[in-house]
């Protein structure tokens, strides 16, 4: 299996297990990602849902091969699916993120509820390298989270996020040292795992309750509409079948060192 499912006291944890590929979530991996996010929201014993990677790598696509097939984008496509299961989850998401999270693995970062990562991680948006446009409710949460220059900065133009910087912004709360990452991050889970459901979820329902959900259904919608659209056309296809552009990612760990990944690369499973 490439999701593997674990209950905790009062905590579901949802690991990503496909090494070979980098934990690139493929087609088969959304659907079981849904039903793993579905089995948590409807357990009563569960407060905190722990999305979770079991390497440092975490790319994500929606693109298996350079040629296109545009049914993995119509609206009841995995992906899609994804981000309305994330948008809909009553329970409280808390992501662990150890490496570097592209596409999808970072766009939905601000429509979980808790983000902590190791100070291995960076995120990166490299949508303008290959003429796409942005998922996951990034759109309109980047700049809500970011503010309107350093969301500009990560979508319009694909720059990368550090752990300092994600911190300083707010997508994340706390950033743990990478060698000891799992055994803090598992800690604090287990500490907020304690508390009163009932409470804390009511508490979730005032911050992000229907409203939020109806608005980030829409923008969803608007998104899905659009990236559809850039994918058929002539232009995007052609910057993804160039080998000759790369997308440029600033590792954190290495200040002053691009890490070079061909667009290709980036978007294969």
């Amino acid at each position: 299996m490439s999701i593997l499912t674990e209950k905790r006291v009062g905590a579901y944890w949802i690991t990503l297990n496909n090494p070979p590929k980098k934990n690139a979530i493929t087609k088969e991996m959304y659907s079981q990602l849904c039903a793993a996010l579905d089995e948590a929201n409807g357990d009563e014993e569960i407060l905190i849902t722990v999305p979770v990677t079991t390497t440092r790598v975490a790319i994500t696509s929606r693109r298996q091969q350079v040629e296109f097939d545009a049914s993995e984008l119509a609206h009841d496509a995995g992906y899609s699916q994804f981000v309305i299961k994330i948008i809909e989850h009553r329970k409280i998401l808390f992501a662990l993120v150890n490496g570097p999270a592209f596409g999808i693995a970072a766009t939905t970062l601000c429509l979980i509820d808790y983000v902590v990562c190791s100070d291995s991680a960076y995120f990166g948006t490299p949508f303008p390298y290959i003429g796409v446009s942005p998922e996951g409710c990034a759109s309109v949460m980047f700049e809500k989270v970011l503010g309107t220059s350093k969301a500009s900065e990560a979508i319009l133009f694909g720059e990368p996020i550090s752990a300092a910087d994600a911190l300083k912004r707010g997508i994340v709360a706390r950033v743990f040292p990478q060698a000891q990452f799992r055994k803090d991050a598992a800690a604090l889970v287990e500490k907020f795992s304690e508390l009163p459901k009932h409470s804390v979820l009511a508490s979730k329902e005032l911050m992000r309750g229907d409203k939020f959900r109806r608005e980030m259904l829409a923008v969803h919608d608007d998104e899905t509409r659009l990236i559809k659209k850039l994918f058929m056309d002539e232009k995007t296809i052609s910057a993804s079948c160039s080998n000759k552009k790369s997308a440029k990612v600033k590792s954190d760990t290495s200040p002053g060192v691009h890490e070079k990944h061909n667009i290709l690369s980036i978007f294969r499973p």
